[in-house]
């Protein structure tokens, strides 16, 4: 794993360890905040599951969410939010 995406889940893992709650606000209605404040930091763009809604970051062909790193092949769609 490269540095930038060891200090991308370090970002991550502060953010979802700051409060209780985290991963229950960041996936259910503020998955939109959670990504544009990855992407703040680190770039990337932002993509909506084309089957949930819900949005990630992509950085580096890697996408990201509360939990850390996506690995899935589920379809995520190009729909830039």
């Amino acid at each position: 794993m490269n540095n930038k995406r060891k200090k991308i889940l370090s970002v991550i893992k502060r953010i979802r360890d700051s409060f209780h709650e985290s991963v229950a606000t960041y996936t259910c209605g503020r998955c939109y905040h959670f990504a544009k404040i990855i992407q703040e930091i680190f770039g990337g763009e932002l993509y909506q599951d084309e089957n949930k809604g819900h949005v990630y970051v992509k950085i580096d062909g890697h996408f990201y969410d509360i939990p850390g790193r996506i690995v899935t092949g589920k379809q995520i769609g190009r729909a830039h939010v």
